[in-house]
């Protein structure tokens, strides 16, 4: 072989083994379904690993432990040749967007589904930030951090104003996980809604959300604690609740997945006041995290912290009662809950 190629092929192996050398512990580069930077965290130690995908809104594809992704992924929206377009394409996992209770924004595709860059701040975390969004000039930062011994995942979201005008808004995270299992949250002792919790129904295309007389066969009030089953044919059903204890869980089969997300009474929460929503149809289990709409001016800045931890059952869970009980081993939420 020429010399030149000998050199050529030692600069190229020195270039992988410094890429690789340079990422921080606990991370890594990988393909993922036709996207090629797919960052992984991953903790041998807690038998944790997340993936994320920077090219299709910095989206989180897959949240497991031993093993078991608690998402929903949704490989079919990937198209080998690329043809998705961005009005069908439904990757399911988890994603971040910026809505707003007094002003439309829209959907903002830039924020969802276009390319973010990557940033490896230290082990075990990535920080991902969108371009801006081309009309109000918004970038949308997401930090995760995976908790090499527990296998938790943090989060820390910032919305940032690069435009010349004030806007009111908030960030919504949505959380879909794979069908069939429970939602378990706590009623909120001085809730707005008279049984703690509104189901929603479509009228002339518009959402409304009933807090006066819920009905819905799939959901119980078990002592202080909503429990919706989730799955089955009917279309989709979306409640909504005002919890205010920090946390909602989703019990899948023998797992507990908790989310964690701090509460403010004096905030002003969207859709008369919830903090989350849930949805469910025969695809998906959707948790919905809803922060304060609040002024933000230009130059500033809202961050929004979050949480989330996966942990084994000893028994798969197939009811209300037993999804219940599951309750009993929710740690305390890490965020300090500013209530009543």
């Amino acid at each position: 072989m020429p010399s030149k190629c000998w050199v050529g092929l030692l600069l190229c192996i020195f270039a992988l083994g410094t890429f690789a050398a340079d990422l921080p512990k606990g991370l890594a580069r990988e393909r993922y379904l036709i996207w090629d930077d797919a960052v992984r965290l991953e903790s041998p130690e807690a038998e944790a690993q997340v993936v994320v995908v920077p090219g299709v809104g910095g989206r989180i594809m897959r949240y497991e432990v031993m093993g078991e992704n608690i998402l929903w992924d949704n490989a079919a929206a990937f198209d080998p040749f690329g043809r998705q377009t961005r009005k069908v394409l439904h990757p399911g996992g988890y994603q971040v967007y910026v809505a707003s209770d007094t002003a439309p924004l829209g959907e903002m595709e830039r924020l969802v589904y276009g390319p973010y860059q990557v940033s490896t701040p230290r082990d075990y975390t990535v920080k991902l930030t969108s371009e801006p969004e081309l009309i109000r000039e918004l970038i949308l930062e997401k930090e995760l951090t995976l908790d090499p011994e527990r296998g938790d995942l943090g989060f820390i979201q910032r919305l940032t104003n690069k435009g010349s005008r004030e806007l009111n808004c908030g960030l919504r995270s949505r959380t879909q996980c794979r069908p069939g299992g429970f939602f378990v949250a706590p009623v909120n002792k001085y809730s707005r809604f008279r049984f703690g919790w509104t189901l929603r129904h479509i009228v002339e295309d518009q959402a409304i959300h009933d807090g006066i007389n819920p009905v819905n066969d799939r959901v119980k009030i078990l002592g202080n604690y909503l429990v919706a089953q989730t799955g089955g044919t009917a279309p989709e059903t979306r409640i909504g609740m005002d919890v205010s204890a920090g946390w909602v869980a989703y019990v899948f089969d023998r797992w507990l997945f908790i989310v964690y997300f701090p509460y403010d009474f004096r905030a002003k929460y969207p859709h008369g006041g919830h903090t989350i929503e849930l949805g469910w149809n025969s695809i998906i289990s959707e948790i919905e995290v809803l922060a304060p709409d609040e002024p933000l001016a230009p130059g500033k800045t809202v961050t929004v912290p979050m949480k989330w931890s996966l942990m084994s059952l000893k028994e798969a869970v197939t009811n209300a009662k037993q999804a219940r009980a599951a309750v009993a081993k929710i740690p305390p939420s890490p965020f300090t809950a500013l209530s009543k």
